[in-house]
This record gives structure tokens, sequence and C-alpha cells, in this order.
């Protein structure tokens, strides 16, 4: 297993400046867990007949769900769009009440998000409802907060949450479909752990149908019903506004063209500079690599970082990481079935003893000891 980081479009191996859950070299100390969410996974399939599936989720929790009113709220990203797969069909079984609402992020999201949910509507049948706060409001946020940075990410809770709940509020659903998986963070299997212990769906007005899916079956549905992002195909590793934080150095390079009005978010990263980030970098570094995306006490040292790395010299490149990515959507892997105990048993034992790495094949990152800090 290896450690990358990526100046820019190059990435050198850095587990030997790793020490005890930070990046150390010269007096320079990075936290590893500020930048890295490793997280543990199983190589297998949790579902092996979708059909089979549906029938089950109707025999357990069809009758609570018989009649009520169910809102999905679908990002694009392939948990969402698996979710509303696995709802849609689910009304072949039991009677819903299902309401699809997609929450637009202006001037930080631009079309390539809403084409995708016209395509999706298209393509299931279904009436994705879009919601904003609009641009003139976001542009108030964008002048008031600046840019959003990972840690800060205020546009979340404003541009997405807030509207979420004065929808809930005006609709008065029963349930809410959530796209959280084991899978995905140590975060999320924490707060999903009970649900696997005892193996139930519906906790209140949550809904989570897919929470213990793995990465294949997520990428089996989305392919049988062919509704993938295409952001997926390109090699990207999640779906968000086109110039969010928490994307890659590497990936913002596919998405940023697709801006609704370049010329403003330019002037909000320039505003952010002066009054956060001026006495730590230079403007020129601050766009070339992005540093807008990292805390401002942080963004010295990952400027520092990434020199360094740039020093060391490449040893993968984007391109490797995007087709290493794109791999799964355009190849079908052989994998065993696995059942829901024998997942809940791997993540338990993970998560007690901070594992990592691909957890029925014994591969773990050796970058990370089991009593790191992170």
């Amino acid at each position: 297993m290896y450690l990358y980081f990526f100046s820019k479009e190059e990435g050198c191996d850095i587990r030997g400046i790793v020490r005890g859950g930070s990046i150390v070299t010269g007096d320079m100390s990075l936290r590893l867990s500020y930048m890295l969410d490793a997280t543990p996974g199983v190589f297998g399939r949790a579902i092996e007949k979708f059909d089979s599936y549906l029938e089950f989720l109707s025999r357990t929790i069809g009758p609570k769900l018989e009649g009520k009113k169910v809102v999905v709220w679908f990002s694009g990203g392939k948990d969402s769009t698996t979710n509303l797969i696995v709802l849609l069909k689910l009304q072949e079984y039991i009677s819903l009440n299902l309401r699809v609402y997609y929450i637009h992020a202006p001037l930080l999201d631009g079309r390539r998000n809403l084409s995708f949910v016209d395509e999706v509507s298209r393509r299931l049948n279904i009436d994705i409802e879009i919601e904003s706060i609009g641009r003139e409001k976001m542009e108030d946020l964008l002048w008031y907060f600046g840019m959003p940075f990972r840690g800060f990410r205020w546009c979340t809770y404003h541009a997405k949450i807030r509207p979420m709940r004065e929808i809930r509020r005006r609709l008065g659903f029963d349930y809410e479909v959530s796209s959280e998986r084991l899978f995905e963070s140590y975060k999320r299997f924490e707060s999903l752990q009970e649900y696997a212990k005892r193996k139930m769906f519906i906790s209140g007005r949550q809904l989570k149908p897919t929470y213990f899916f793995t990465i294949l079956d997520v990428v089996d549905i989305l392919k049988k019903h062919n509704v993938i992002h295409p952001d997926y195909l390109r090699g990207c590793s999640r779906v968000s506004c086109s110039i969010c934080p928490y994307r890659t150095i590497f990936e913002l390079e596919e998405t940023i063209d697709d801006l609704e009005d370049p010329g403003l978010i330019e002037s909000i990263l320039r505003k952010t500079f002066l009054e956060r980030y001026k006495h730590a970098v230079g403007w020129e570094d601050y766009l070339e690599f992005s540093l807008w995306r990292f805390s401002p006490k942080m963004v010295g040292g990952i400027l520092r970082l990434k020199q360094l790395v740039h020093r060391m010299g490449g040893y993968i490149t984007s391109e490797d990481i995007r087709r290493a990515l794109s791999t799964m959507w355009h190849t079908k892997f052989d994998a065993p079935k696995l059942e829901l105990d024998e997942i809940t048993e791997l993540m338990l034992e993970a998560y007690r003893t901070r594992k990592y790495g691909i957890l029925n094949l014994g591969l773990e990152p050796i970058f990370l000891s089991t009593n790191s800090e992170t």
C-alpha cells in the first residue's frame, strides 16, 4: 500500500516522512487525519440479486412504509442515486408517496449536475424537484463568509441543510431517506453500527435502505440502470459542487470550467486571500494549488509539502489516479457474496482496532499503525 501526496498533476509516496500519525519534515508537522479520512472496506457484494433484496425490504419494512410520505434528497452522487433507484423499485411492492428533491447551490455549482438531474429524471421516469436559495442570496453569503474551505464548509448548512429543513416543515414527511453507508468513514460507521447490529433500516424518521451496501453493490445497480454520473467515468472520486473544497486538485481541473460566473468566483477568491491567507502564502501559489481549500492555519505547511513533493519527483500522475478510479465503472469484477453478519463483524473489529485497508483480504496500509493518533 502507498500514501501519495500530489503537488498538482504528479504525486509521490510520502510514507517515509510519516511519524506517529503526522507528516514530518524539518520543523513542519501536519496531522494526517486533517487531510486523510482512511476508510476500511471489503471486497465483495452484499446483494446477490437486486429483485430478491427488494422483496426482502418489502417484507421487513413494507408495513411501516405503506402509504407513507417519503422524501429522497438526491445529490447525483452514487449513493443517493442508488437510494433513489431502490425506493422507486420498492414502489412495485408497496404503495409510497415518494418525493425527490435536488438542492442546487448557485455559483458554486455549474450546469453539469443540473444536466445529470435532467438525465436521471428522464431515464428513471421520475420528477426530481429542484430547490435553491437563489443566486442573490448565495452571492451575499459568499461576500460575507468568503470561499468555503475544509473544516468551514458553511455552504452545506446555508445552501443545502436550511432549504431541506424548510421543505420538511412545509410538507411534513413521514420518512426521509439517508444515503449513508458503513464503508464511507469511521464516523459514518460509528453512527450506523447499531443499524448493523440489529439489522434495522428505520430509526425514527430516518430510512437507510442501503447502509450496508458495498461499493460493488452500488456500481452494479447504477450500471444496470444506466445512471452513472459522468464525473465518475472521468475518474473523479466524488460528485459535488464544481468548486467544492473537498475535491482533489486534479478533479478541480475537470470541473472548475463549469462555473456559472467565473469572474465573480475569482473576486471572492481574491477577497478571501486578502482577509485570511496573504500572510501565509503568495497569491499565485494560492491560485495554482487551490490552497483556498485548506484552513489558513494549515495552508503554509500544505504549500511546503507540495513544494517538497515537486522536488522529490513524481512517481504517479493524476491520469494514473483517474484511470484507477474509473476502472470499477468500466469493468465487471468477480467478487464473493458477503452476508450482513460477516460485514458487521469485520467492521466492528476494524472500529475497535482502527484497522484500515480491505478487511476481508488482509490488506492493510502500512503507513498507519493501529495505535496511531489518526
